[in-house]
């Protein structure tokens, strides 16, 4: 039943992200959602001119394009206008970025003569923008500029779409949506199996099946395209695709951008194509039906549910992990809450230890019949207020941990909202975690954890707000020191 559900969420997948039949780049879901994403733009001269040369002319009587603009400047001797105006194109599009925008700012990751890298981010309090309009403004009114100087017009004239400078660069996806929506598609598979239970809630086994059968399906069809998971995008409640990825765009000529990429039809029916065995979808099948053969190999599939076994050593050790008696004191007291499966008892080890008798209260004497007064051995002097004071910081720190876990998705959730992260699917708030604490001097030492999905706002391609890591410990703070008295030091693992 849950290989059957997977095949169905995978359908309804394709359906939420390839371009309606018919439809143009408007009516495509997953361009919408690109275009409102914070984004980067490249421009960088030695591309641009290489474009450039490349732009050909559709011959009237023939309808067919020709003669490679190149050529023509080469001919001509004044090949050197086109790397000019490619030049001039970069400083007038950074003046024109720079102008003031209500909803977005932006930052120059490179910012030179020739080579221009721009971010646009959303201004605290923005919650959406269409990113992809912002830029291609400022490329219109960039050529419009360059227009209004007359020193550009042979290029302008032969290098533009309708040979009236109307149309020189396009904003040009650097990874295409039609690339793109394969690896959101294995991303978002990834994760329905994931959640189905279709690979007996082995996520890394699904996934690798998963990840491993579309990359057989596009070698097969000879396409080199890399598949990337530093993805979140999903089905909203509403039926409409959201999340985010990591979105960049380069100057690109209209040529490239409208009549060289035909990739398109090409993607999507490796994707879709039901009459290619080799199609993405295809093969998926293929390998689900197999899969579900296999366990139901030999035996019934009401067989297959009741069948036990002896629990692994892997199953043991989660259960000491998270059913261990101190875990489970936590659960009863309600400072924690077992949001696992596991509920039962790690298997006992077979070994015993011994230790040395322990005293409380004061030695007592006892008198024997027919006998001398005989004493209870002394208790071996220890280090009593060092060694109490440290197990019991190192108790608090599980105590915490336990703590701090019950609570901490309902407070990043809380926490979340511009100018950092907003909470829009819950699969972040959800993914946080305290996976150790330690006590370390008069310290608390507690290592969190996240989905790495979100990392990619870590590395500064974004607004520092957007960094998860001070969002994250915020909270532990918050709820720890309602535990404890203690200083604490956090780290991201």
């Amino acid at each position: 039943m849950a290989i059957a559900n997977l095949k169905q969420e995978l359908d309804d997948i394709i359906n939420a992200i390839r371009r309606p039949k018919g439809g143009d780049s408007g009516d495509d879901p997953l361009r919408r959602l690109f275009d409102k994403i914070p984004a980067s733009f490249e421009l960088e001269l030695d591309q641009m001119v290489r474009e450039l040369r490349l732009v050909q002319q559709r011959a009237p009587e023939t309808g067919k394009y020709g003669g490679a603009l190149y050529s023509e400047f080469v001919q001509q001797g004044d090949d050197k206008k086109l790397v000019e105006f490619a030049k001039a194109w970069i400083q007038q599009f950074k003046k024109e970025v720079q102008k003031k925008s209500t909803a977005l700012e932006v930052r120059f990751d490179i910012d030179q003569p020739t080579h221009l890298l721009v971010t646009a981010i959303f201004k605290p309090g923005t919650t959406e923008s269409n990113v992809f309009n912002f830029f291609s403004t400022r490329q219109k009114e960039t050529r419009q500029a360059l227009t209004s100087t007359g020193k550009y017009d042979d290029v302008l004239t032969r290098a533009s779409k309708s040979q009236k400078g109307t149309e020189v660069f396009n904003i040009g996806h650097h990874v295409s949506v039609a690339e793109a929506r394969l690896s959101v598609f294995t991303s978002m598979a990834v994760r329905s199996a994931a959640d189905s239970g279709a690979f007996d809630h082995l996520e890394d086994k699904g996934k690798k099946l998963i990840v491993q059968t579309v990359k057989t399906s596009l070698s097969n069809l000879n396409l080199n395209i890399e598949i990337t998971d530093n993805i979140d995008i999903y089905i909203g409640k509403d039926g409409a695709l959201e999340g985010t990825m990591q979105i960049k765009y380069d100057a690109e000529s209209w040529f490239k951008n409208q009549v060289l990429r035909q990739e398109e039809a090409q993607f999507g029916a490796a994707l879709t194509n039901p009459k290619d065995q080799n199609s993405i979808i295809n093969l998926l099948n293929e390998m689900l039906v197999k899969q579900a053969s296999e366990r139901l190999k030999g035996e019934s599939a009401s067989a297959f549910a009741k069948r036990k076994g002896s629990r692994t050593l892997e199953e043991n050790a989660l259960a000491i992990l998270v059913n261990n008696p101190t875990m489970r004191k936590a659960y009863a007291k309600g400072l924690a809450k077992n949001l696992t499966s596991i509920t039962y008892k790690p298997k006992k080890r077979n070994n015993k230890t011994s230790s040395a008798l322990k005293y409380d209260g004061k030695r007592t004497s006892y008198k024997v019949k027919g006998g001398n007064k005989i004493l209870p051995p002394k208790p071996k002097k220890t280090q009593q207020g060092v060694e109490s004071g440290q197990n019991n910081l190192t108790q608090k720190a599980f105590e915490v941990r336990a703590f701090v876990n019950s609570r901490l998705t309902g407070k990043v959730k809380s926490n979340m909202g511009r100018p950092r992260l907003i909470n829009q699917s819950g699969r972040f708030a959800e993914s946080v975690q305290v996976v150790n604490s330690t006590a370390l001097g008069n310290q608390i030492h507690l290592d969190y954890t996240y989905n790495p999905i979100y990392r990619v706002f870590e590395n500064g391609g974004y607004s520092s707000n957007y960094d998860p890591r001070p969002l994250i410990e915020k909270s532990i703070r918050e709820l720890a020191i309602q535990k404890a008295e203690a200083k604490f030091t956090l780290r991201r693992i």
